[in-house]
């Protein structure tokens, strides 16, 4: 795993190669396909409160460690909203969580790359972490919450679609 890559990085070099495939392989691929064919199949559906408990404890969690006022700390910015996230932010149902954590590792992802030469090694290591620490914490969501949720959600017929439409992006 990428993340894993973090670890053994020490020059200014390698921490470019792995953010660049980071920013390409999560940012760029992954978290859109999410957002463009899953979550836009999905957030308006009226029973996407029915998360379940798992899905009430990752939000309680999520409130009290808010990946978005970390990031906005150490990029002194709002985090970003692009055009197709707008609608689902505004509807505040329960991607929101998700949505934002997307947003907050994207937008530390980009500060760091654009400020590697910038930066002192050790806080190119403490930045990366906490993505790194985004990013895990977003996968245990997904595995123990979003999946369910999109399981009871979507027909199976959707699901396929979804994924036929995953490969093609």
């Amino acid at each position: 795993m990428l993340l894993k890559g973090l670890d053994s990085c020490i020059q200014v070099g390698e921490f470019k190669k792995i953010t660049d495939t980071l920013w390409f392989t999560a940012e760029q691929k992954h978290h859109y396909k999410e957002e463009i064919l899953l979550f836009e199949k999905i957030y308006k559906n009226p029973k996407i409160t029915e998360g379940g408990p798992m899905c009430s404890l990752f939000f309680d969690f999520h409130m009290m460690q808010k990946a978005k006022d970390k990031v906005e700390a150490i990029t002194k910015h709002p985090l970003t909203v692009e055009v197709h996230q707008a609608e689902i932010i505004s509807s505040n149902c329960p991607l929101t969580i998700p949505l934002e954590e997307h947003r907050g590792g994207k937008d530390l992802l980009s500060y760091i790359r654009c400020n590697l030469e910038k930066l002192e090694i050790s806080v190119v290591k403490k930045y990366l972490n906490l993505y790194r620490e985004i990013q895990l914490e977003h996968i245990k969501k997904e595995e123990n919450c979003l999946f369910h949720m999109c399981a009871s959600l979507l027909t199976t017929i959707e699901c396929d679609e979804i994924l036929k439409q995953w490969k093609r992006v």
